[in-house]
């Protein structure tokens, strides 16, 4: 399903009532606290109280998330930055520092516009004498033509709800839509050139992006529908993956291109699920035992590549051998130019 369009459904479930009041001494003394993740519940009531402080109810909805999740990503970030390894804490401030670059990007513009636009329109009462004005707020939500038709069909038979209890009744149905088209495109297309359908132990991480067990497996799939690998060795508590997914990855043409062109298979190489016992052995590049998936996944990009940084992209024939790797940084033409050769 269109992650935008996931987007703009959960965040339906957060009202612009979710933000309370906060005391103002209450907010400056945790500027100062150290943060600690020996206490999760303690770190997630201050991330809530200090959102509340800092920011105002559009960015809390943003930075908490629609379900809000952002607490427990903001939670493995924290615990992957290296200055917390070595022991040194930071402070709430420094972690207010750092939403405020987030603030700065367009990914952000995007999403406070979609967020502002459904807090608006959930309030008023649906009526088709506005729908000019309310068709221009659904397609800023990012709903398209189709789910709008929809929409506009549930708001003839419920005359005098609100927009929000009419997103209550849609949301259901446009997400078995959503659903039923794609496992519809996927018994269409031919098994020869259906990664899902030929290649076991997938699993979807970007849009037609996999992950899986082994470095053999993914050849195994590549060969089996003909096509290069664009293997991608990210990791969830790095920066700048996330910059690159943010400004790169998640422009439309590199991603048609991708989607079009590769098997694009993504290895976390911080990754915290523990291996089956049966599955750890002793890596000689990293000199101990590999027990979770992150570290084998480490362990597949420095015995095939020779590398350890994240971002890492590398194209791979079907055959294995190594075509090119991408070494220009944050840099939207040139990976372009990458992906094009």
């Amino acid at each position: 399903m269109n992650k935008i369009f996931t987007l703009c459904i959960l965040f339906i479930s957060v009202t612009i009532n979710s933000c309370g009041q906060t005391n103002i001494n209450d907010c400056e003394s945790l500027l100062k606290k150290e943060i600690d993740l020996n206490n999760i519940e303690s770190f997630k009531s201050d991330f809530k109280t200090i959102m509340l402080c800092e920011f105002d109810s559009v960015d809390y909805q943003i930075i908490i998330g629609p379900q809000k999740d952002m607490v427990d990503f903001s939670i493995e970030i924290l615990r992957h930055m290296p200055e917390i390894e070595k022991g040194k804490k930071h402070t709430y401030f420094e972690l207010i520092q750092g939403i405020a670059e987030f603030k700065k990007t367009d990914e952000y513009t995007i999403v406070r516009e979609i967020v502002e636009t459904r807090n608006a329109l959930v309030i008023k009462n649906a009526n088709l004498s506005n729908w000019k004005e309310d068709e221009k707020a659904l397609k800023i939500i990012r709903y398209n033509n189709e789910q709008i038709d929809i929409i506009k069909e549930i708001i003839k038979k419920n005359k005098g709800k609100t927009y929000e209890e009419i997103f209550e009744i849609s949301n259901p149905i446009l997400i078995e839509i959503e659903d039923k088209k794609s496992i519809e495109k996927i018994e269409e297309t031919p098994l020869t050139n259906n990664p899902i359908m030929l290649c076991e132990n997938v699993i979807e991480l970007w849009t037609n992006a996999y992950t899986f067990n082994s470095y053999s497996e993914c050849i195994d799939c590549a060969q089996k529908i003909n096509r290069p690998i664009l293997f991608y060795f990210s990791g969830f508590g790095s920066v700048e993956c996330r910059k690159f997914e943010m400004n790169v990855l998640i422009e439309p043409n590199i991603l048609n291109t991708i989607n079009e062109n590769f098997v694009f298979v993504t290895f976390n190489t911080d990754a915290k699920e523990e291996l089956n016992s049966n599955d750890v052995y002793f890596s000689k590049f990293q000199e101990k035992n590999i027990e979770t998936n992150g570290a084998r996944n480490l362990d597949i990009q420095i015995k095939q590549f020779n590398k350890t940084n994240r971002p890492y992209f590398v194209i791979v024939s079907p055959d294995g051998s190594i075509l090119r790797d991408y070494k220009n940084g944050l840099d939207l033409e040139k990976f372009k130019e990458f992906l094009d050769k």
